[in-house]
């Protein structure tokens, strides 16, 4: 887990399909929540590299699914719409 910017943080899971990067985008979510932080939320994207995609695309993917976790309300984990 790095430090992406500002409030955002970026997690690289290596070598893990959608699902159990759901399953533990989930659990970090779990983890947040549990903290009992008043008035902040949690918002996650979700992209899976596919040969062929450049770092760039991605990373401009999975904050736009992030974004619009965020701009539903929070508390959302929201998969990236690359073809």
């Amino acid at each position: 887990m790095a430090r992406y910017g500002g409030d955002e943080f970026a997690v690289i899971l290596v070598n893990t399909e959608i699902g159990p990067a759901k399953e533990i985008a989930a659990r970090i979510m779990d983890s947040y929540n549990g903290l009992k932080v008043q008035e902040t939320s949690l918002s996650i994207g979700i992209c899976q590299y596919r040969q062929g995609l450049d770092t760039y695309n991605i990373i401009e993917e999975v904050d736009k699914a992030m974004y619009e976790a965020k701009n539903s309300g929070g508390d959302l984990i929201k998969l990236c719409s690359l073809p």
